[in-house]
């Protein structure tokens, strides 16, 4: 997950944004802590931005359609360079897409990607169009750190089975399963026991409860972007 320090005062607790960013972030790219390695694609993709003059892996994120993929607006506050599918692997395999247009939403933690080349029968997320409930056990993915200070970089997709402890206000609250989203996952996206994505990486604290933005909740908009 992408983490974002905020300095109250001498020994103030790390936290992270769940909205818009500010100009930088703190990230430390890698994959779940705990959790499993992904044996199959469950229609993930992994953003690439440039970081003076540097190509990076920055983010997690999942394909809608050939032409777009959803991930969350902090993930876009730097220069997004390709997006790459179809492939277990974030720097290998697969293909590599050019971005071509950034939709932020103006108020909650999303963003619709649109590509400059199609994606050629794409592994697609089917959007849910309502909220998990409290006490049901989600399954999270991304390429985030594997330890709880984001380090331990690996180039595979991982994911972690985590409950879900509370639903509002447009937001999807997890807790710690057998694995939890940390610094790389932002943008990833979150499945309910019946494979519908229900929610986009956000925000949490490091092994404590983590926030997704709710797909059925901004469904409109998601579709409206996207051209669905």
């Amino acid at each position: 997950m992408k983490f974002r320090t905020l300095t109250a005062a001498a020994g103030a607790l790390a936290m992270t944004a769940v909205l818009a960013p500010t100009a930088h972030g703190v990230d430390d790219p890698g994959r779940i802590v705990g959790g499993s390695v992904s044996t199959q694609d469950p229609g993930a993709a992994s953003l690439h931005v440039v970081i003076e003059g540097q190509v990076t892996f920055w983010c997690s994120a999942s394909v809608l359609d050939a032409n777009s993929i959803l991930t969350a607006a902090h993930c876009v506050d730097q220069k997004e360079d390709h997006v790459r599918v179809g492939s277990l692997n974030k720097f290998s395999g697969g293909t590599k897409h050019r971005v071509s247009k950034v939709a932020a939403h103006p108020s909650t933690d999303l963003a619709v990607l649109t590509l400059a080349t199609p994606i050629a029968n794409p592994k697609t997320v089917r959007l849910a169009t309502t909220n998990p409930s409290v006490g049901d056990t989600n399954t999270l993915y991304g390429w985030g750190g594997t330890t709880p200070s984001g380090t331990n970089d690996s180039p595979v997709l991982k994911q972690a089975n985590v409950p879900v402890t509370n639903v509002s206000r447009g937001y999807i609250t997890s807790g710690v399963g057998n694995g939890y989203a940390i610094f790389g996952d932002s943008g990833g996206p979150q499945f309910d026991r019946a494979g519908n994505q229900v929610g986009v990486c956000s925000g949490g604290h490091p092994g404590e409860d983590q926030s997704y933005v709710s797909v059925s909740d901004h469904l409109g908009w998601i579709k409206s972007n996207a051209g669905l």
